[in-house]
């Protein structure tokens, strides 16, 4: 199969017509329409993760990330006295340092990659309480570490500030990482718990101190007012080159005693969640009253942004159902304009979605509240509770999102066994969350705590189980023998719509048009309308109604074009206009997203003659930020989704971002470029031989045409990498055009 970026539907548009233009595409495995329901969704446990040196008591599995291929997993009471990457992990001579473990997947194979440990491994630092990952970059907590060093590469050796708290950035170079910076806070002080929360955005990392006690509030105030103990704080690092350094010091606006702000972190771009998950006010919703704090223990979370390198405070967020002891603020996860904060001590007896929170019989069933931003004012979006809530399951433990799906953690659930733990996948259907999966270890016990961390990563999630006991080591060992009480483990599994035929069409979209799985030909076309069928599942029309299909009205307008079509839920929207059809057309806007269902291109007026093309995709949770780049891609090159633009042309080669993907080059190299690289005639080989550098995983096209002014025919198409030649043996030297080479995704 493969994936096309070309128009199915185009026409010239001017000063005195109306033209219809379409286009399709679609990047990954697409998510499905609103009508198919979650018994269509299916997960499978791809990989059953173990240290390299288990042992019992390790809690390898307390925390988790992962993006693109790697996965990174912490160990927090992992007891060698080893230093810096792949050290001697037999020497137990250093009682809970920890360790951090990295995998790597090749297909659906995994393997060990490294085994981190910090530069100044000591006893019961716990070194990967916590861990976060974005593209190269590594950034693992060490809670208890007891250096009164400050800033950025201090003094390690001076362990006078017990349970300081440090953090540690490690970067990878091909297959080999190095440590490469040393973070403490700038106003250290013994028990802060620096670094019990950390995550990682391109060049940005955010750790929590949930035990920090100034009384300071806001942005960058004064740290050395101690009076608000355990109030927490959280710091934000910034790196230029491979210089990290401190760029602000954030506080809650009503900054408390024991209110832990700093317990949970998590950032997008230019924006950080921060949750307090001991924060008293009874207010609930967005940005409501912080002073009266008579819901002790009810929890917050805290928004800020970034404008340059300036932070500011833009929300404050409490739950719906706000209520003493809840915890909300215990988990967050932020991904562009949504955020996902659990409350694992929640009380309500409701279960799924949007439910009556006023029955509290289910004590610490946990829940999770979904908020969405639009412009700069939040909202909450979504209730949610377990499929199967019941008390103490702590649903809402941890979180994670990617795309419109997230995951969420309930550890102390408790079937096949006392808090063997649970995970519960969803999936967003423009603002509707639908429960899809609930996930459990291969071999549930009691006190696994499967669900105590979890990452998600477009449809793969890992999820730890710090409890878990087998004497296992590596990738897929034995999980019988349980003879290493709370070792610790790692699963790994990967998610999807049921695709019988394999042909990209979800089943349940082929049952709902065609009453059969397997009944659907792709490439078909059951009604005659301009698309096939597999074109009609993209842009959310029916394929068995012939007045349904894909087109777009463009008209002249006093502000400029206006192009117009009929948006569908679910679907995003791409613009692209060219003054000539045998040139490349430039992007106008990327990202339009439903209900919007038309553009003004005001560059451009009655003069300007042109040809417009509509792209619509179905975005899935490989492009969470819906640009058509999946953030595998974006993380590669750019460390987030966040930091890349589709428009943008970072290496000046004339080839924007989203040209760059599609074609298999380095967006950053101005060296890595599309291009014909040769054309010669050549007698011998019976024609011009025309040349390129093939990438894998694409297919290309020579086309000729004689004249700029006429359209290129299409001498040969679906040539696959390897070959990076074509000879045509149809024009001869005494032939003079021009050859056009056009590539596609394949998958």
């Amino acid at each position: 199969m493969k994936t096309r970026i070309s128009i199915f539907l185009m026409a010239v548009c001017c000063a005195t017509c109306t033209a219809l233009a379409g286009g399709m595409q679609q990047v990954g495995p697409g998510e499905v329409p609103q009508e198919l329901s979650a018994e269509d969704w299916t997960a499978i446990q791809e990989a059953y993760l173990k240290a390299s040196n288990t042992d019992a008591g390790d809690h390898f599995g307390c925390s988790v990330d992962f993006s693109g291929d790697t996965a990174v997993v912490g160990a927090r009471r992992e007891s060698s006295s080893a230093t810096a990457v792949n050290g001697n992990q037999a020497d137990n001579g250093a009682e809970w340092a920890g360790a951090a473990y990295v995998f790597v997947r090749s297909g659906t194979n995994w393997q060990q990659q490294a085994y981190l440990k910090p530069s100044n491994t000591d006893a019961y630092d716990w070194f990967g309480n916590k861990v976060a990952i974005s593209g190269n970059t590594i950034v693992i907590g060490g809670a208890n570490e007891d250096s009164i060093a400050k800033g950025v590469n201090g003094n390690q050796t001076d362990n006078s500030a017990s349970g300081s708290g440090a953090a540690y950035v490690f970067v990878r170079s091909g297959t080999n990482w190095s440590q490469q910076a040393y973070l403490k806070a700038s106003n250290t002080q013994a028990n802060d718990r620096f670094s019990y929360s950390v995550a990682i955005s391109g060049d940005t990392i955010v750790v929590g101190a949930d035990s920090e006690d100034s009384n300071a509030s806001g942005v960058n105030g004064v740290e050395s007012d101690n009076s608000a103990i355990s109030s927490g704080a959280t710091y934000v690092f910034g790196r230029n080159g491979s210089n990290w350094c401190q760029q602000a010091y954030l506080k809650a606006s009503n900054t408390e005693a024991y209110d832990r702000f700093g317990y949970s972190v998590a950032i997008s771009g230019d924006t950080i969640v921060v949750g307090a998950y001991a924060e008293d006010s009874n207010a609930s919703g967005v940005n409501g009253n912080q002073n009266d704090n008579n819901a002790s223990g009810s929890g917050a979370a805290y928004v800020f942004v970034r404008n340059g390198t300036n932070w500011l405070q833009q929300a404050y967020l409490k739950a719906s159902n706000t209520e003493e002891g809840d915890s909300f603020g215990c988990s967050a996860a932020i991904l562009g304009d949504t955020i996902l904060v659990g409350a694992e001590n929640e009380d309500s007896a409701t279960s799924g979605m949007g439910g009556n929170p006023s029955d509290n019989s289910a004590t610490s069933a946990g829940a999770a509240y979904v908020y969405v931003r639009t412009g700069t004012n939040w909202n909450l979006q979504a209730y949610i509770k377990a499929s199967d809530t019941q008390a103490g399951d702590v649903f809402g433990r941890s979180v994670a999102m990617s795309g419109n799906n997230m995951v969420i953690g309930a550890p102390g659930e408790d079937s096949g066994g006392t808090s063997a733990g649970a995970a519960y996948v969803y999936e967003r259907t423009a603002t509707t969350w639908i429960h899809q999966a609930r996930l459990k270890a291969s071999y549930p016990a009691n006190y696994h705590g499967f669900g105590n961390q979890v990452a998600l990563s477009g449809n793969c999630l890992v999820i730890g189980a710090y409890g878990e006991n087998s004497s296992a080591t590596g990738v897929n060992g034995n999980q019988n023998d349980n003879s290493a009480i709370h070792s610790g483990a790692a699963y790994v599994f990967s998610g999807g719509y049921l695709d019988t035929d394999d042909d990209r069409i979800p089943d349940a979209w082929e049952l709902l048009y065609f009453s059969s799985a397997t009944g659907c030909i792709a490439s078909g076309n059951a009604d005659l309308d301009p698309q096939s069928n597999y074109e009609e599942y993209i842009a959310g029309t029916d394929p068995t109604n012939a007045a349904t299909f894909f087109a777009v009205a463009v008209s002249n307008q006093v502000d400029g074009f206006v192009i117009r079509w009929t948006a569908v839920e679910g679907r995003v929207y791409h613009i692209l206009r060219g003054s000539d059809l045998m040139r490349c057309l430039q992007p106008l806007v990327y990202g339009l997203a439903y209900p919007q269902n038309s553009y003004t291109d005001s560059v451009h007026n009655a003069a300007s003659c042109g040809y417009y093309r509509v792209m619509v995709t179905l975005p899935d949770a490989d492009d969470a930020d819906g640009d058509c780049l999946p953030h595998i891609w974006e993380d590669l090159y750019f460390g987030d989704e966040a930091l890349s633009n589709p428009h943008d042309d970072p290496d000046g080669d004339g080839h924007d971002n989203i040209r760059e993907y599609i074609s298999g080059t380095d967006p950053i190299s101005k060296a890595s470029c599309f291009t014909i690289t040769h054309v010669d005639h050549n007698p011998g080989a019976g024609g011009y031989v025309v040349q390129w550098e093939s990438v894998s995983n694409r297919q290309y096209s020579i086309l000729w045409t004689d004249t700029l002014s006429g359209r290129f025919q299409t001498l040969e198409a679906d040539i696959e990498f390897p070959q990076n030649s074509y000879t045509d043996t149809l024009h001869g030297a005494r032939d003079n055009g021009f050859y056009q080479l056009e590539v596609e995704l394949k998958e």
